[in-house]
């Protein structure tokens, strides 16, 4: 069981309580946050994924992340609570004729290792 910060102070199991949605609109702000905090950490490197010793700034603007949900050619899958409507995490999955690639894996680090990344693949 873990605990997510600033989620009613609710302890979840994450085995039965999450499912996978495609992203809308309403989560670009969310998802923003996310992948800004598990590519960049805040105060410091806080995931294993931070890239604050590499590159420095937002991994992605609000404005990206916008045009990435609403484009078709794209979808982000994103990891929800059943009982929080905030996203926990989400990956990106772009497919045309020939191949799919797969971008921005992330997982809000407060709960990274709760197995989130390894079942939004």
């Amino acid at each position: 069981m873990r605990q997510r910060p600033g989620a009613l102070n609710a302890t979840y199991e994450l085995e039965v309580t999450m499912r996978i949605d495609t992203a809308i609109a309403s989560d670009a702000v969310s998802l923003t946050q996310i992948v800004n905090a598990a590519y960049r950490g805040s105060g410091g490197s806080v995931g294993w994924t931070a890239e604050t010793d590499l590159i420095s700034g937002a991994r992605i603007r609000l404005a990206d992340m916008e045009a990435m949900i609403a484009d078709p050619t794209i979808t982000i899958l994103v990891a929800r609570d059943d009982r929080h409507i905030d996203p926990l995490g989400c990956i990106a999955v772009e497919n045309d004729d020939e191949s799919c690639m797969l971008s921005m894996l992330a997982v809000d680090p407060a709960i990274q290792g709760a197995r989130i990344g390894r079942r939004l693949l």
